[in-house]
């Protein structure tokens, strides 16, 4: 018999010689023990990495794993360890809440009167609306600071403006000669106002102030004969009219207390309140306190139109001057 290589002997999985018509390369047994040693490295190597996430998993759920990777103690059951929730924990009492409303209470609530209630309006806001359509208002007022009666000096001569005496009755007697006696013509302390119809106090006007001439009155000549209210109305113009009562139906000049230093100023403050008033809405004043001024002097106008402008103290609010057949003097 021929003998068989060793070389090229097979071994089964016992060890034992293969027949001799085994394969001429089977492999040997030193080649199937270093396969076995791969594979247990090969196991090793995942199983070893593997089992420290265990070891994490196992931890207690305080250390920061979730509850069902605790270790359960005995006697615990699933419904311990995982408690249905309850009725307070999904819903907050009433005292953690908004009030609680019973269907009762909105049906109560909806029969209820409602509230009043203000609808908004687009017409602009002001401090007084007046009426759409009104009349001019015209009136005669007393006031204080007009130019007579006057107890002082004129000015020119500083001497007492009432130099005649006849007893108890006192005079003065003017440029000509001729005596005007204080009880007739110069104790009318009363002023002509006038506020047109087209008159809007929301808006940019002005206060014009008229001295009048010789020989005149406020009802006859000012308001009747020259119609200055009417023509203060015509023009269109947004202003009032202030017109005092100067020497009584007399060939006489004389300013009064319009010669005083501030006596302008004095008489258009006073005739602030009395304008709103007549206007119709007190809260007006504050704009007729802060008009500028215009001064109209005509003929015999022209003294108290002068020491108006030098001593009249209302300054840079006196903002025009109209002069008609009124310079005669006091340049």
């Amino acid at each position: 018999m021929v003998g068989v290589n060793p070389k090229f002997q097979t071994f089964d999985r016992a060890g034992r010689v293969n027949s001799p018509g085994a394969s001429r390369y089977a492999p040997s047994p030193e080649h199937h023990a270093g396969s076995r040693r791969l594979r247990w490295i090969a196991i090793l190597s995942t199983l070893v990495p593997l089992s420290f996430v265990l070891v994490q998993c196992g931890k207690a759920p305080g250390a920061g794993t979730l509850a069902a990777n605790a270790q359960p103690s005995s006697g615990d059951s699933f419904e311990d360890r995982f408690p249905k929730p309850q009725f307070r924990d999904r819903f907050p009492t009433p005292g953690e809440s908004l009030l609680q409303k019973t269907p009762e209470d909105l049906r109560r609530t909806a029969q209820a009167t409602p509230a009043p209630y203000r609808v908004a309006s687009l017409a602009p806001t002001v401090p007084y609306q007046r009426p759409p359509a009104r009349e001019d208002l015209t009136t005669l007022v007393s006031l204080k600071s007009s130019a007579f009666p006057y107890f002082g000096n004129n000015p020119r001569t500083d001497q007492p403006f009432l130099n005649i005496s006849n007893g108890d009755r006192r005079g003065h007697r003017s440029y000509g000669g001729k005596v005007y006696w204080q009880d007739q013509t110069y104790n009318d302390n009363r002023v002509l106002m006038h506020i047109p119809e087209n008159f809007d106090i929301r808006k940019p006007g002005v206060i014009v102030v008229f001295f009048h001439g010789n020989g005149a009155t406020l009802e006859r000549d000012v308001r009747d004969r020259q119609l200055v209210p009417q023509q203060i109305t015509d023009s269109g113009v947004n202003a009032v009219l202030l017109a005092p009562q100067l020497a009584v139906d007399a060939a006489d000049s004389s300013a009064g207390k319009f010669w005083q230093p501030g006596g302008l100023k004095r008489f258009v403050n006073e005739s602030t309140d009395r304008l709103a008033s007549l206007y119709g809405d007190p809260n007006a004043a504050k704009a007729f306190a802060n008009m500028p001024v215009i001064i109209v002097g005509y003929s015999g106008g022209f003294m108290p139109t002068a020491w108006s402008l030098d001593v009249g103290g209302l300054g840079n609010r006196v903002r025009g001057v109209f002069l008609l057949d009124a310079v005669y003097g006091e340049n």
